[in-house]
């Protein structure tokens, strides 16, 4: 839909995606501010890759960094859809997006992230930036979606032996 990857120094504000495999891609940018879009009904609503390639397939020569992805407003319709994915240790910040979900899709779809270098924060699932949940009683794993920056527990009827975000789960 948008493909503003290898931009520098740029901004990508105030636009629509609806619909398609990838609405915004911005990887391999640098000083790239990322705001105020709306997608919704993506693969990937926003889409970044450290190295990004031409239509010809030829590698951009520089990494993806600074970059800055606030304030848009992504609707997830499914299960197997994602909010906004990080892949290859993209630097940069996501803050103040709003995901909202539709049909069956649940808020650990709001990020792929496979990145040490990117920020997350401020972000909220359908209107809410805090998980009330309760640990798993097998693994004594208080395990929470990378979209909240914070969580409650209600109830812990077992001892609490990690806090974990959903990301790091699988590593």
């Amino acid at each position: 839909n948008i493909d503003v990857g290898g931009s520098s120094f740029s901004e990508c504000t105030d636009n629509s995606a609806i619909g398609g495999t990838v609405g915004i891609n911005c990887g391999g940018s640098q000083a790239l501010r990322v705001a105020g879009n709306h997608t919704f009904g993506c693969s990937y609503g926003i889409q970044v890759m450290n190295w990004e390639e031409d239509g010809a397939g030829v590698a951009f020569p520089l990494a993806t960094t600074g970059l800055i992805i606030e304030h848009n407003r992504i609707g997830i319709v499914d299960v197997g859809k994602c909010g906004i994915a990080i892949y290859d240790n993209a630097q940069g910040i996501a803050r103040g997006n709003d995901f909202f979900g539709y049909g069956s899709a649940v808020p650990q779809e709001c990020f792929i992230l496979q990145s040490g270098a990117f920020e997350i924060e401020g972000n909220t699932w359908n209107g809410s930036g805090r998980l009330v949940t309760n640990p798993n009683g097998s693994t004594h794993v208080l395990d929470w979606p990378d979209v909240f920056d914070s969580v409650m527990v209600t109830t812990a009827y077992v001892l609490v032996d990690s806090v974990v975000p959903t990301t790091m789960g699988g590593f």
